[in-house]
């Protein structure tokens, strides 16, 4: 189905996978964030990239769908753990922490998707991007202060509400596996996608 953000009247794909509905685009709401090169025609494209503080407020979350609304629509919120984890135990078929890789999860969630006829992602025998679900994981890299904008065309990166002390979680897929595996950065300073998520409707 579709969403649309009464905010900005942007619409979004929306699939249900496991116990929860998710975004099947990132997030492009612009009270907040930067677009990919400071160039806002690119919002509907890409999303747009936030900080963690940005994307969930500062507020940490757990439980299916008990992140902080953040920059989300109401009613959605930023994933926490137990999100994460639905998903990648729904897409692979495999019981999945949080802590660990996701399986195949990086190939099953990321789209081969196309950019004026030329592919996205750089080529790979390991991740086929096959996209299960219809999630449609697209390589759009990061931004970080003040190197600016990288590893597009490489890599994909979504924010978890988790935080541990000074530690903001994400999620990451590279363009040579089919994993999905967590790292940790700053909670200011450096920018990646959000998905926002909630219960079944």
């Amino acid at each position: 189905g579709t969403f649309t953000d009464d905010r900005d009247e942007k619409p979004y794909d929306v699939i249900t996978v496991g116990s929860l509905q998710w975004f099947a685009q990132n997030l492009a709401w612009d009270g907040a964030g930067r677009s990919y090169h400071d160039s806002p025609i690119m919002d509907d494209l890409v999303g747009r990239f936030y900080t963690w503080s940005e994307a969930t407020g500062g507020e940490s979350g757990s439980g299916l769908a008990g992140g902080p609304r953040g920059v989300c629509p109401e009613k959605w919120s930023i994933p926490t753990r137990e999100d994460w984890e639905d998903l990648a135990t729904a897409v692979t078929g495999v019981e999945q922490r949080f802590s660990g890789d996701f399986g195949d999860a990086g190939d099953l969630l990321s789209v081969n998707a196309t950019f004026n006829k030329d592919g996205m992602w750089q080529h790979s025998y390991e991740n086929l991007h096959s996209n299960k679900v219809g999630w449609n994981a697209m390589p759009t890299g990061f931004c970080s202060e003040p190197q600016g904008f990288s590893k597009y065309g490489r890599y994909a990166f979504f924010w978890s509400s988790y935080s541990e002390s000074d530690k903001a979680y994400y999620r990451y897929i590279h363009y040579n596996s089919k994993t999905m595996p967590s790292a940790f950065t700053s909670m200011d300073g450096w920018y990646a996608s959000v998905r926002c998520v909630r219960v079944k409707q």
